[in-house]
């Protein structure tokens, strides 16, 4: 379905949706490509609880194997750019996706905290409380939830 959905000719940078839902009781690790106004599903991974062969840490894990996936799936010069819900705001897979160089964007609510530094010094303070404007896209670096 990714080689259907970027053709031949594929756009130097891809917009992929993560996002995990609960179908009969098994949940759905899924990533979709926008295309054509709606959301094409092009890799999922799929288990139940409760776990059975795998350690119950291991959500993490299937997380990673699926956009590991994803990194090795896509063309050739082509870069992801990940959209988290966020329920993905943990810190180790902000990690991981710093250290991989994967650029990313997790969705927050204002009531959230994080902690960054402000002119250079430590901080915890709510997202609304960040500097930024409304309707305006702002890129925060080395902000951890």
């Amino acid at each position: 379905m990714l080689a259907v959905i970027l053709g031949n000719k594929p756009p130097g940078w891809v917009i992929v949706l993560v996002d995990q839902t609960t179908v009969n009781g098994v949940e759905v690790v899924n990533a979709a490509i926008p295309f054509q106004g709606r959301a094409v599903p092009v890799a999922w991974v799929d288990f139940e609880y409760p776990w059975k062969t795998v350690d119950p840490a291991s959500q993490n894990t299937i997380e990673r194997y699926l956009l590991t996936w994803l990194g090795l799936a896509v063309p050739r010069g082509v870069r992801l750019i990940l959209i988290f819900d966020r329920g993905y705001a943990r810190v180790e897979l902000i990690k991981d996706l710093n250290h991989g160089q994967q650029p990313f964007l997790i969705r927050g609510r204002r009531k959230v905290i994080v902690q960054t530094k402000v002119r250079g010094r430590q901080r915890r303070l709510s997202l609304g409380r960040l500097p930024h404007r409304m309707g305006r896209p702002l890129r925060y670096r080395h902000v951890l939830p």
